[in-house]
């Protein structure tokens, strides 16, 4: 067990890590200064040792079965690199936290899916730029030699980024463009505590939008040609947007603030610059040697 401390400001988890597990050898902390998820995500990478990585964040409880069930779908298929699981609400005690599941939440159904770009690909035209559908950042396995090979995750992308999100999508895409499978495994399941307060869940579907549009900019940035696919889809992807019919917008009821709408559509307006900004912020640091 990796705990990645990221960017803090006191010593206070290194202080619980060392007080209540101090005795316990396979756990491991490790202090990450430069701030980002996908930054402290490659921080935990570079110290695992196993074949296989399990990754999660510190706002969720995991299901005591979590763990065997994203392992048992790696032998759903031959080529399974990757397998995300079932995220349900900790708590529906706010309007916020409610809006959150109408919205979308992090749910993927119920139902057990293969992904690829073969015999398992689904019938949308908007596949495989929709990653999100593949399951959520917060629930993941990988074959720990294929996420090497595949680079890690994107330090450009992710939250703590100037990009503010799209980590999750990014290495999903990556899994399924490089030829391999994915699998969603409903049975692997852990609780997510949602945003209580409006502001907060105002704060979290704008990111969502930048995320989007900055991951599609970085995988244009990836291989300029995608640019047409990417164009091609575009109609689709509006009306999937705007549909009240469609998957995304269909659970939410009247009480949905419209505003939640507008701030998503500003996020993904403003995505490509905010990845944009990123990707040279990275390069100055690389450049200088010194974190901003």
């Amino acid at each position: 067990i990796v705990i990645v401390d990221n960017a803090p400001k006191t010593n206070a988890i290194a202080d619980v890590v060392q007080n209540e597990f101090g005795q316990c050898s396979n756990l491991h902390y490790v202090r990450e200064d430069r701030p980002g998820l996908t930054i402290a995500r490659n921080a935990g990478l570079s110290h695992a040792k196993g074949s296989l990585i399990a990754i999660t964040d510190d706002d969720v409880l995991l299901d005591s079965g979590w763990l065997s069930a994203l392992v048992h779908g790696l032998n759903c298929a031959d080529r399974v690199a990757c397998v995300t699981g079932l995220i349900l609400p900790a708590e529906l005690e706010t309007p916020s936290q409610a809006w959150l599941e109408q919205y979308g939440g992090f749910s993927k159904g119920f139902e057990r899916r293969i992904f690829d770009l073969k015999e398992n690909r689904p019938p949308q035209i908007l596949f495989p730029y929709t990653a999100g559908q593949f399951g959520s950042g917060a629930s993941i396995l990988f074959r720990a030699d294929v996420l090497r090979k595949l680079g890690g995750f994107d330090p450009a992308l992710g939250a703590g980024s100037l990009a503010i999100g799209g980590e999750d999508l990014a290495s999903f895409f990556s899994v399924i463009m490089a030829g391999y499978q994915l699998v969603y495994a409903p049975d692997a399941i852990l609780y997510h505590f949602h945003p209580r307060e409006y502001q907060q869940l105002r704060r979290q579907i704008y990111n969502y939008g930048a995320g989007l549009t900055a991951f599609l900019t970085k995988v244009i940035l990836g291989r300029p040609v995608r640019l047409f696919g990417i164009l091609y889809r575009l109609p689709f992807g509006i009306i999937f947007m705007l549909s009240p019919k469609a998957g995304k917008n269909r659970h939410k009821d009247e009480s949905y603030p419209v505003e939640l709408n507008w701030l998503e559509r500003r996020g993904m307006l403003y995505g490509p610059v905010a990845v944009l900004r990123s990707i040279f912020k990275l390069r100055r640091i690389n450049a200088t040697g010194r974190s901003e």
